[in-house]
């Protein structure tokens, strides 16, 4: 999946959907108290429900692929950064 950061909005990518590749989703991972949230219909009908039921956020139960997948995005550019930060 491809992700994309919004050059407009913090925290808010767009995450390229993996059966319809024409398709995007805009993820805004502060949404929520930081449990993020997806514009697809899995955490519209599914995600969303469970973590309003309490689940844990950061899990299966609670992020969808594209939420999963923004998440990944943004640690592993903190990460790199840091990274660089470090080498000098």
């Amino acid at each position: 999946m491809i992700v994309t950061e919004s050059p407009h909005e913090r925290m808010v990518f767009d995450v390229q959907s993996e059966t319809h590749p024409n398709r995007r989703y805009r993820v805004d991972l502060l949404a929520n108290s930081g449990a993020s949230m997806c514009l697809c219909k899995d955490w519209e009908t599914r995600r969303g429900s469970n973590l309003k039921k309490g689940m844990p956020i950061g899990t299966r139960d609670t992020c969808c692929k594209h939420v999963l997948a923004a998440r990944n995005y943004f640690l592993n550019t903190l990460l790199q950064a840091m990274a660089e930060k470090e080498k000098s």
